[in-house]
């Protein structure tokens, strides 16, 4: 009898080998309507797919709830919500425990329910997973969707089936395991933003303010006021060229070749998507850039996307790359990334399609010190960034760590 037939996930802990059971969610749970009448509570609360069950007046930067939240649902620690509408990446909406508060207020328009025969932490991974998302659907109305939201009645919705585990010891077993990645991945992600606002700070600081030529904190030894200079006599700004797409002996060769959906997902790029020949780059406006000196810069369509070239290539009609003069350090001027995407955007202009031409560019005026300080400067800026992106990729293999659990732990 197959893993399927018998109702097994594919992995489980050891010592638990009973079929799972399936049940009904009206059976394991007890729908909540609970009205804020005596006004328990004046947080208005929204249910996030990301975040889970967040202040409304945070998560939304303004409050949206009805100044009357007396008929709204008392939300109280750990019950559930089920918010019906779409979000990227949630096509059937979230279903989300309420953890960060002791109570709150949600509209009517959610479904609000608790747990009286499922382990609490268990139901609450579950719903993690898109295990619910068929029964969801098939009991949803025709049309599917009502106002954006999906059209399940409370009645249709605890109707839905789940398998669950028949021994609770089980049940919290892998509520407790999903729970601890979930522990794992919040901490990295708590660094991970102790460390962009550090960044932030660290910008702030070694970077003069406007109308000031020095900045608030130095290396040591560094005492000369910074120079104003324009970004042409930092960096000399090249664009890109498209070989002729209908010619074959123009493509495929193997000199890298850059659109700029290619960028800004990182600091740096190593091989672009599509590669050009000699031929190709001789008979199209595209240049050959140099690594390590140019940091490309996205001039249409996604204005102010920026990578360092860490191998030379070119890049088609859509940059405006920078490839810095000897006096100019190339992670201190990738550095100033915000401020050069900023001032790109407002002095892009074109009637079909807004474009920073090159001349436009070269003229943003940049304060800098001595080259021996800005390889200081860079090379801090450089390591604070390592840090961030190693994070960034723990946080990533977390995740789909996780995923790949919810997939075999459930069923």
């Amino acid at each position: 009898m197959s893993k399927e037939e018998r109702r097994v996930p594919e992995v489980r802990f050891e010592g638990f080998y009973d079929d799972w059971k399936q049940r009904k969610l009206r059976e394991l749970t007890q729908r909540v309507t609970r009205r804020n009448k005596n006004l328990e509570s004046t947080l208005p609360l929204t249910i996030s797919a990301q975040d889970g069950l967040v202040d409304q007046n945070v998560y939304f930067n303004k409050v949206v709830a009805s100044r009357d939240v007396s008929n709204y649902y008392l939300v109280k620690y750990g019950d559930f919500a089920y918010n019906k509408s779409y979000s990227n990446g949630y096509p059937l909406g979230a279903i989300k425990r309420l953890e960060k508060y002791e109570k709150g207020v949600l509209s009517t328009l959610y479904i609000v329910f608790k747990p009286i025969d499922v382990n609490s932490d268990f139901l609450a991974k579950y719903y993690d997973t898109t295990y619910w998302y068929h029964e969801v659907y098939k009991n949803a109305a025709e049309g599917v969707r009502n106002h954006g939201l999906l059209n399940i009645s409370p009645s249709d919705f605890f109707e839905t089936k789940l398998s669950i585990p028949k021994n609770w010891e089980e049940q919290g077993k892998i509520g407790t395991f999903i729970q601890k990645i979930d522990n794992t991945i919040a901490l990295h992600q708590e660094k991970l933003s102790k460390l962009q606002t550090l960044k932030k700070v660290a910008l702030q600081a070694l970077f003069p303010k406007k109308d000031e030529i020095v900045p608030k904190v130095r290396f040591t030894n560094f005492n000369e006021a910074w120079k104003q200079r324009k970004l042409s006599s930092l960096a000399n700004i090249v664009g890109g060229g498209t070989p002729n797409t209908k010619a074959e002996e123009y493509w495929d060769g193997d000199i890298d070749w850059y659109s700029p959906v290619e960028i800004g997902k990182d600091i740096y790029v190593y091989e672009s998507q599509r590669k050009i020949t000699e031929l190709g780059l001789r008979k199209s406006s595209a240049k050959i850039l140099p690594s390590d000196r140019t940091i490309l810069f996205t001039s249409r369509a996604g204005i102010g996307d920026m990578a360092i070239l860490k191998n030379s290539g070119t890049t088609n009609q859509g940059f405006r790359s920078m490839i810095v003069n000897d006096d100019t350090d190339t992670y201190f001027l990738y550095s100033y990334g915000n401020k050069i995407k900023k001032y790109a955007l407002k002095h892009a202009s074109g009637s079909t399609f807004l474009e920073i031409s090159g001349k436009e560019l070269s003229k943003i005026e940049l304060k800098v010190p001595s080259l021996t300080e800005q390889r200081k400067i860079g090379f801090l800026f450089e390591q604070i960034d390592n840090v961030i992106t190693l994070h960034q990729i723990k946080i990533k293999k977390l995740q789909t760590l996780k995923k790949g659990f919810l997939q075999k732990m459930f069923i």
